[in-house]
């Protein structure tokens, strides 16, 4: 069983409780050991919890500084306010997101076992935090990514380890960058039929997008759309809520 790692601070503005918790990825440029834990309201403690994680774009430009945090990310810039998305949701989810390097810097979440590793640790944050009972056991999760966040995402699904049966959905918003990651994205698929993958397109990425969406025609755990008219920043905006309140094996509050 893992420790707890330290409490930072709770938040009660967005309800019912985002607790901040001390998670070091490590790895060579070490993001900030900052991950956020969202519980949303009239939430309801479950013998098992379903859980989203989300993994942030890159931050190094004069809109998004590069010691960005995910408090700041999440409560400062109305188009990553995904708690209240959760909230509108109704889902009983968890959502979980920690702090990414500049360049989504993800440290030893992307090596082997490091996904297991980072959920052991906030799965006992839930208990020493959150006020679970026990340590809950993992239910059904998504991951999803914005931007570069596509590159983290793209290895954790790759890699088999604990939790990975866990997956359910991978939702991925504008975020095909890379030579081969259409090839890449091919080859998951086709080694894990049980899970889907959901591309949303925007401004930045949809030739790789419409490139993967062609390669994937007969692929029916690949599903790409979008419009090459949205901002980039306002693609998970779009797209975010509905996947979340679509999840049906998410169950509501």
């Amino acid at each position: 069983m893992a420790d707890a790692p330290e409490l930072n601070y709770s938040d009660f503005s967005v309800r019912k409780a985002t607790h901040y918790v001390n998670i070091d990825l490590g790895g060579k440029g070490a993001p900030a050991a900052m991950t956020g834990i969202f519980l949303p309201e009239n939430y309801r403690i479950p013998d098992q919890v379903d859980m989203v994680l989300w993994l942030m774009g890159h931050h190094d430009n004069p809109e998004y500084p590069p010691s960005l945090t995910i408090d700041d990310y999440w409560t400062n810039y109305a188009h990553f306010r995904f708690r209240q998305f959760v909230n509108g949701s109704n889902k009983n989810v968890v959502l979980v997101a920690p702090t990414l390097g500049p360049h989504s810097d993800s440290g030893d979440l992307t090596k082997s076992g490091g996904l297991g590793t980072y959920l052991d640790q906030v799965l006992a944050a839930l208990n020493k935090h959150a006020g679970f009972p026990d340590v809950p056991t993992l239910g059904d999760l998504v991951i999803a990514c914005h931007s570069g966040g596509g590159s983290p995402m793209l290895k954790i699904a790759s890699t088999n380890q604990k939790y990975s049966g866990n997956i359910k959905q991978l939702w991925g918003f504008d975020c095909l960058y890379g030579d081969g990651v259409e090839a890449a994205w091919m080859t998951w698929a086709q080694q894990n039929g049980s899970k889907i993958l959901f591309i949303r397109y925007g401004s930045s990425t949809p030739d790789r997008s419409q490139t993967l969406k062609r390669l994937a025609a007969k692929q029916s755990n690949i599903n790409v759309d979008g419009d090459a008219s949205t901002p980039h920043n306002r693609v998970p905006v779009t797209y975010f809520h509905n996947f979340l309140r679509q999840a049906r094996f998410f169950l509501d509050k």
